[in-house]
């Protein structure tokens, strides 16, 4: 490879391909039919009630670990197990969002909100918002929301605007990516307490940014004071640093 495609900036115009040209509408017609026809589109139902079940029960052995295990830092092996499912919640009230699981649209929603608000603490108006954006102008400056600055840039132009200690955490961020990447899971509860306070890019969803205020509300409170009731402060932090990471 020649140092001329590794430098940013340097890119190869490319023109029009060459040959004769076939509908690519038609193409994907034609592809999206074949889909439809072999079922691969049919919503299966009974595998997310299957997997919702056997999510809530490994989720209550979880729970009953802890009971049993007591004042033990063998209760990190809980946490830990904890945030997986977390995660596959969220993967749940993902599925929910793109309107697999159910029919009807409200189902869907009602389904998205409650597993990812209440049992992941995530705002699901928020994410529903960003990940449409995001559907709708992939990668695209300025429209996807998902390539737009956080704790990691991805635009040049970004990073030359930052500074203080950001601009170094920029700078070797390739570095700190999967560190970074073990307090996604917070960066996730802070943007769902934010958009409750002040609505998601000027959308004022009241009932619903009341619902989800509930929602996280009683989340937290029953989640913190369950494990800061039954577990010394110290033990208490560390169970939820194990936790909080994978329910990203």
């Amino acid at each position: 490879m020649s140092v001329e495609n590794t430098i940013p900036g340097a890119y190869r115009k490319t023109g029009s391909a060459g040959g004769a040209r076939t509908g690519g509408t038609s193409t994907y017609s034609a592809l999206l039919a074949q889909v439809k026809d072999a079922g691969l589109l049919r919503r299966r139902r009974g595998f997310y009630w299957t997997l919702f079940s056997c999510l809530v029960l490994a989720t209550a052995g979880c729970w009953v670990a802890f009971a049993f295990l007591g004042d033990s830092w063998f209760q990190l092996i809980v946490a830990g197990a904890l945030g997986v499912l977390f995660t596959q919640f969220a993967f749940l009230s993902h599925e929910a969002a793109h309107r697999q699981v159910f029919e009807s649209r409200k189902w869907n929603d009602r389904a998205g909100r409650y597993i990812g608000t209440f049992l992941v603490g995530l705002s699901y108006s928020w994410w529903m918002n960003k990940h449409t954006r995001h559907h709708g102008n992939p990668n695209t400056v300025g429209k996807d929301p998902d390539i737009a600055p956080d704790g990691v840039v991805f635009l040049p132009e970004d990073a030359a605007r930052t500074t203080g200690p950001m601009r170094w955490l920029v700078r070797h961020q390739g570095w700190l990516f999967f560190p970074l990447l073990t307090l996604e899971g917070i960066n996730l509860h802070r943007h769902a307490v934010v958009s409750v306070l002040r609505g998601g890019d000027g959308r004022s969803d009241v009932r619903g940014r009341v619902l989800e205020g509930v929602l996280l509300v009683a989340r937290f409170a029953i989640y913190l004071t369950v494990v800061f009731w039954f577990l010394p402060f110290g033990m208490a932090c560390a169970f939820l640093g194990c936790s909080w990471p994978s329910s990203a």
